[in-house]
C-alpha cells in the first residue's frame, strides 16, 4: 500500500493515509451501502477509517470528527483518499449495482 502524509493547515498538522487494496474497497462499499444505494456521508466516513494511519480513527471518532471540524479539512482529506486509492464516481455506481440489500 501506498503512504503520503497531507497537510491540514486548518488544524496545523500533518495525517497519514494509505491506499486501499481491492479488498478493503470492496469492504468499504458493502459497508456503505444503505437499501441499495450509496450513503454518501457513510461512505466519507468509512473512507477515513479505512485510509488514516496517523492517526488512526474508529468509526465513533470519524463521527465526532465530522461533526465538529472544518469542512474544508475534511474535503481535502477525502480527496487525497480518493485520489491515492483511484476511487471516483464509477467506483459509487458500482457499488450501487453490486451490493444491494
Amino acid at each position: 500500500n501506498e503512504e503520503k502524509w497531507v497537510e491540514v493547515p486548518e488544524w496545523n498538522c500533518k495525517v497519514k493515509i494509505k491506499s486501499l487494496t481491492k479488498a478493503e474497497q470492496i469492504k468499504l462499499r458493502k459497508s456503505s451501502v444503505v437499501r441499495g444505494v450509496v450513503d454518501e456521508t457513510k461512505l466519507e466516513m468509512n473512507m477515513f477509517v479505512y485510509s488514516m494511519v496517523e492517526p488512526k480513527l474508529t468509526i465513533d471518532q470519524v463521527d465526532t470528527l465530522f461533526t465538529n471540524a472544518n469542512a474544508k479539512a475534511l474535503n481535502r482529506l477525502t480527496g487525497a483518499i480518493i485520489k491515492i486509492s483511484g476511487l471516483g464516481e464509477d467506483h459509487l455506481k458500482d457499488a450501487e449495482a453490486d451490493f444491494p440489500e
